[in-house]
């Protein structure tokens, strides 16, 4: 756990681990048939319980950690969803541009530099659902190793900090925002599924079967730490993703393209019409000129 950031929830991950290894191994005949007739049986059950409860309080804290990261993070996506859907100076300015295409066609195919999220976007998914995979691995065996992950985590969102540069045409880079807007949504849903699943973990560690808590404990603990990793790559890619959203509508929009001027000029000459400013494709040639 070393190789990732300390935060609140691998500080308390690290310190169930340490509570554990107090934990006296018994045997399924000394817990169910000795611990009732022998004091030195019955001792080593009750310091068990007594770890076992130390350790699920720190897991239940890191639980509690990623939950608040979670949150946090579906807050921040979901202000950015609605900054980018809801008629701002900015998203009004897209919305020109997309109605100047509509109306000109040739803007279409104009050729403009964007950060092109479809590049990295494969490499975020294959790591989270290789992280998901590994989730339910530990479920079914909590002996699964999750060490890598951390590593790869971590490597990967040094190495990737947004997407790739690249020429496209107008017309495909107003498709891949809005793409991106979607994929947002996605995130979204996929953190608000991922917080439920994180309080049902805490509340299934009420176990109190002597020969299963170590086990829910160990399990937890490793499930706990996964869902940690997939919320920073899920972090990172709404940050990336956000980049490239920008990225386009600041191209479309902040780069001096006369034809935005065009189409507000044709609207404003028909400001009285009772349209709703709505022009024709023959209106805004009369206003702007051409065949």
């Amino acid at each position: 756990m070393g190789a990732i950031l300390r935060d609140e929830c691998i500080e308390n991950l690290i310190y169930a681990q340490e509570s554990m290894n107090e934990w006296i191994p018994m045997t399924e005949y000394e817990v169910i048939f000795e611990a009732s007739e022998k004091s030195d049986i019955a001792d080593k059950v009750a310091q068990n319980e007594e770890t076992a409860n130390k350790s699920v309080g720190f897991v239940r804290k890191a639980i509690n950690a990623v939950i608040a990261l979670i949150k946090k993070l579906y807050e921040a996506i979901k202000d950015f969803i609605f900054r980018c859907t809801m008629n701002g100076e900015e998203r009004k300015a897209f919305n020109d541009f997309k109605e100047a295409m509509s109306l000109d066609p040739s803007l279409k195919n104009k050729k403009v530099t964007v950060q092109d999220f479809r590049k990295i976007n494969a490499e975020y998914d294959n790591l989270i659902n290789e992280i998901d995979k590994a989730i339910r691995d530990v479920k079914s065996n909590e002996e699964h190793p999750v060490d890598h992950l951390v590593k790869k985590v971590t490597d990967f969102t040094k190495r990737t900090a947004t997407g790739v540069s690249a020429i496209v045409a107008a017309e495909t880079a107003v498709r891949m925002a809005e793409s991106n807007v979607e994929t947002a949504k996605l995130l979204r849903k996929a953190l608000k599924d991922d917080e439920g699943i994180m309080r049902s973990l805490s509340n299934s560690l009420g176990e109190k079967d002597a020969l299963k808590v170590k086990r829910k404990i160990d399990e937890a603990s490793k499930r706990t730490l996964l869902y940690r990793l997939k919320a920073k790559v899920i972090g990172h890619k709404y940050e990336s993703l956000g980049e490239c959203i920008k990225s386009v509508i600041s191209t479309l929009t902040h780069e001096g393209y006369r034809d935005l001027s065009k189409i507000k000029d044709a609207k404003k000459s028909l400001k009285d019409d009772k349209k709703d400013g709505r022009i024709t494709k023959e209106e805004y040639k009369k206003t702007n000129g051409g065949p």
